[in-house]
């Protein structure tokens, strides 16, 4: 097929994954990084759509891959940090989601999702202060919070 088979492949990949079919996406995207290395960056989509179909630990493989290779992939780190916490794994969880933090500051997501871990394991020091910055970097969060009981425990992270 080569490179032509490839773009094939994304362009179908992308069509299947946006008409919700997940797994014929995954497979068309495998595909075509099988066939051209240079579409490597798709496995970023096949680890979304791993997690989307609830196969955390196939999810979490995936995106350390790909920190392995692209350890600057804030997303990546996310999305190991979500998987692996969705696995019980919060230690593991917590050291992904803090380097997405490390490379993304200002990123609300990863900063919330550690704010509930640390809030787990009552370390309230890191909960508050993560909490505080998700909530300064996206508003909208607070109704999360709120319903999560995040802010009657840290009330000064408003």
């Amino acid at each position: 097929m080569g490179n032509g088979g490839a773009a094939a492949l994304v362009s179908s990949a992308d069509g299947l994954r946006a008409d919700g079919r997940y797994e014929e996406a995954i497979t068309a995207y495998q595909e075509a990084i099988r066939l051209d290395a240079s579409y490597a960056p798709y496995r970023f989509s096949i680890a979304e759509l791993c997690f989307e179909l609830q196969r955390y630990a196939e999810a979490a493989q995936v995106y350390a891959a790909l920190v392995q290779g692209e350890p600057h992939h804030a997303q990546a780190w996310a999305g190991l940090g979500r998987s692996a916490h969705l696995l019980g794994e919060d230690q593991h969880a917590v050291a992904a989601l803090e380097q997405a933090i490390l490379l993304a500051p200002h990123w609300a997501e990863p900063l919330y999702e550690a704010a509930v871990i640390y809030a787990s394991q009552d370390a309230d020091a890191l909960a508050e202060d993560r909490l505080r910055r998700a909530l300064h970097a996206d508003p909208r969060l607070e109704s999360a919070a709120e319903e999560e009981g995040l802010l009657a425990r840290y009330p000064m992270a408003r």
